[in-house]
């Protein structure tokens, strides 16, 4: 009955941590954020696009022309398929490297006694960033046949996928902030079952369209206030 009771309750906190979040998108500094993950995502979707493009351009696949040009719709056709199926994942990739705004407006509001962020190399911020897509790229292509051939049961998996992937990211992401990244992964082991949760009200965000552009923004505001529930707990202070 306790471990049920626990679970009830950071569910109920991971929901909380999301209303908080809806709750301050009127701050500028995460509107601000919001637009600029919006225009780098659709900036790096039509450079993909471009880039494609332009390499099929130069690619021949069959010396009978029509044949040709037929293979190279198809690819070009299968490019955009593929990237728009992996959207979502984009989505949370592109604006991961641009929610510093939005973590810095949650704590000013929320959290205003905690001492300024630790100074990150580009090195760590950049392989945090394409650690987490290269992981998020790497599983959902694992699973893509199951979401192909389990038509209904793939939104089950792929929630279940995302919700613990990002949950883990996010959730390291934002610990980054005031940690070393050892001591953010150690972190996410006092709340890893609130993280999971939030992690999946992430990807549910990140599977319904044009919700899915306000994913990363939401869903890194209450990231942050689940990292600070764990903190606030180890530490002993008042939640």
């Amino acid at each position: 009955m306790a471990v049920q009771k626990r679970a009830s309750d950071l569910t109920i906190f991971a929901f909380e941590a999301f209303s908080r979040a809806f709750g301050q998108l009127g701050d500028p500094k995460i509107r601000g954020a919001f637009f600029k993950s919006v225009f780098a995502t659709l900036l790096f979707v039509v450079l993909v696009w471009a880039g494609a493009g332009g390499v099929l351009s130069q690619t021949h696949f069959y010396e009978t022309s029509w044949l040709d040009w037929l293979a190279r719709g198809f690819a070009f056709v299968g490019t955009i398929g593929l990237s728009l199926l992996l959207f979502s994942t984009i989505v949370l990739t592109v604006a991961g490297f641009l929610l510093d705004d939005v973590l810095e407006a949650v704590e000013r509001r929320w959290y205003p006694d905690m001492p300024h962020p630790r100074d990150q190399s580009w090195f760590e911020i950049l392989s945090t960033g394409l650690g987490f897509a290269l992981k998020a790229l790497a599983l959902n292509l694992l699973v893509l046949p199951l979401y192909l051939l389990l038509p209904g049961l793939n939104i089950v998996v792929f929630l279940i996928v995302n919700g613990w992937l990002i949950g883990r990211e996010y959730f390291q992401m934002v610990a980054v902030r005031h940690e070393t990244p050892a001591a953010a992964r150690r972190r996410l082991n006092d709340a890893p079952f609130t993280a999971f949760v939030a992690g999946v009200g992430i990807a549910a965000m990140s599977y319904i369209p044009l919700l899915n552009l306000l994913a990363p923004i939401v869903g890194a505001a209450a990231m942050s206030h689940v990292y600070h529930r764990a903190r606030l707990a180890s530490e002993g202070a008042p939640r």
